[in-house]
């Protein structure tokens, strides 16, 4: 399946535009949902005009009808909502310029560990600055950010991605804007992707969260379902025997009677046997 392409500088004239416009499995899940709702409103109208069945039992079958539907459509914008999320985010982070091979993100174990050390000196020279710089000016901690991330370009390779990537995390920590520092090395491909960064943020405010219901009657049977009666049929029903509460709680079983209960019980023959011999013993 070939992909949308849109340029999101173009006004887009209606809803189906801006739905189009969505690249990818967003765009695919956003039509599958609207398709899912689209055929709902067509069985509403052909039952409207089916002379068969009473008001009464149209509504039973739109309302029946709403219900199963309803989950599918609901999660089905909710993912393509989620989609477009992670597309921008995506997005935003390929439009960091980062040296040939290298991203702004990296599982590599040494890789990871070179970066850690690069930035603790990266944030305690950032710290030295920020101390020396007296009077009521503030050392612009971006300049010098912007300074390293260019020299990491600059070298390229291994290396210089992974002074980059401790230029971002010092940044983030620090808080300083990431645009504020990579902003002047990116490209026009970088700002395209920036572009599409936005426009898939810009899309998910209209997706919409909630699914019309019928503007049938609600039925009997919906209004006992929202309403839980349902629920509470088992307990009414004589067939069952719910357990009942006494006025009293139960008696639990005190220590005493655990302690005693370790011992074991003597039959009535030892017993007869104990007697004979305590009288034997009197006499």
């Amino acid at each position: 399946m070939t992909e949308e392409a849109h340029n999101p500088n173009q006004p887009l004239s209606s809803y189906e535009d801006l739905r189009g416009s969505a690249r990818g499995q967003a765009g695919e899940l956003w039509k599958a949902a609207d398709k899912e709702e689209a055929s709902l409103g067509a069985y509403y109208e052909q039952l409207k005009e089916d002379p068969r069945f009473t008001e009464e039992h149209k509504a039973e079958l739109a309302w029946g009808r709403y219900n199963q539907a309803k989950e599918k459509i609901v999660e089905g914008r909710e993912k393509a909502g989620e989609q477009l999320a992670s597309d921008a985010a995506t997005y935003r982070r390929q439009a960091i310029p980062m040296p040939p091979g290298e991203g702004p993100i990296t599982q590599d174990a040494q890789k990871i560990i070179i970066g850690q050390n690069e930035a603790s000196r990266i944030s305690k020279k950032l710290d030295r600055i920020s101390e020396s710089a007296g009077g009521p000016f503030r050392a612009d901690r971006s300049a010098m950010l912007r300074e390293k991330f260019g020299r990491g370009l600059e070298v390229g390779g291994t290396v210089g991605g992974c002074v980059c990537r401790a230029v971002l995390s010092v940044a983030d920590e620090h808080g300083v804007e990431i645009d504020a520092v990579v902003d002047g090395f990116r490209r026009p491909r970088h700002r395209e992707l920036i572009e599409r960064a936005n426009h898939a943020e810009y899309l998910q405010q209209y997706l919409g969260k909630r699914l019309a219901e019928p503007s049938f009657e609600k039925p009997p049977s919906e209004k006992a379902r929202i309403s839980g009666i349902g629920a509470r049929a088992l307990a009414d029903d004589p067939g069952t025997k719910p357990e009942r509460k006494g006025p009293l709680p139960r008696k639990t079983q005190s220590h005493f009677t655990k302690t005693f209960s370790r011992f074991p019980t003597p039959q009535p023959d030892e017993v007869s046997a104990r007697r004979k011999r305590r009288t034997n013993k009197r006499k």
